[in-house]
């Protein structure tokens, strides 16, 4: 699930273009997963990738992060970081 949404994160990010269409099919290492529409409820494993939700406007739909706390100061604009919800502190 979690590698879903990973995926979905790296399919919004390559379909910021205007003219996006679905279905998608993103290629991943060795796997191919389409995606049908663009992502509903994502979730990372790390702070770096808070950044890509908020650029791509997905943080009103964003459930939250699974990963290490300390990247927080990174995160443009710095109030955003506020909102996100950590699963995990380690």
């Amino acid at each position: 699930m979690i590698l879903k949404a990973v995926l979905g994160l790296a399919l919004a990010a390559a379909l910021a273009a205007p003219a996006a269409a679905f279905p998608v099919e993103v290629q991943s290492c060795f796997d191919k997963v389409v995606f049908d529409a663009p992502p509903k409820r994502p979730v990372v494993n790390d702070f770096n990738m808070i950044q890509t939700v908020i650029d791509m406007g997905l943080m009103d739909r964003f459930v939250g992060i699974a990963g290490i706390q300390g990247g927080e100061q990174q995160i443009i604009p710095p109030d955003a970081i506020a909102k996100v919800k950590q699963f995990a502190d380690r």
